[in-house]
């Protein structure tokens, strides 16, 4: 008996380190999609030091939420992403505004896609 209890107890933990690990991954990679989503569209606007702000508040972001990234995501996911926001400086860095704009939109469906692939679904189960 004190097996199936032992069993039922790793059970539930693993549970709630699963659900709880989901929940702060998907509210790390939303506050980067809002972050990406304030930076402009247009690549005219993309000069102002506003949008500079922004890119560099991503960038920090970014590099402050990596190692626990590393740990919970797919490397072919993470992969694409970490490119899509490397490329994002980078344009804008080197003052490629329209590249940048493409830029935005490829790390936009790369955080699109880690958030609905690394969170916890049970739809596939139910």
């Amino acid at each position: 008996m004190k097996s199936v209890k032992g069993a039922a107890f790793i059970f539930i933990f693993v549970l709630i380190l699963t659900i709880g690990n989901s929940v702060v991954l998907h509210h790390k990679l939303s506050d980067i999609q809002a972050l990406t989503l304030k930076i402009s569209d247009d690549a005219d606007l993309l000069s102002n030091a506003e949008n500079k702000e922004r890119i560099s508040a991503l960038a920090d972001v970014w590099n402050e939420n990596m190692p626990y990234f590393s740990y919970v995501c797919s490397y072919a996911a993470l992969n694409r992403a970490d490119e899509a926001v490397t490329e994002v400086i980078g344009t804008h860095k080197n003052e490629a505004y329209a590249d940048t704009v493409t830029a935005r939109e490829k790390l936009l469906d790369a955080l699109r896609r880690l958030l609905e692939l690394e969170h916890l679904s049970f739809g596939a189960v139910f």
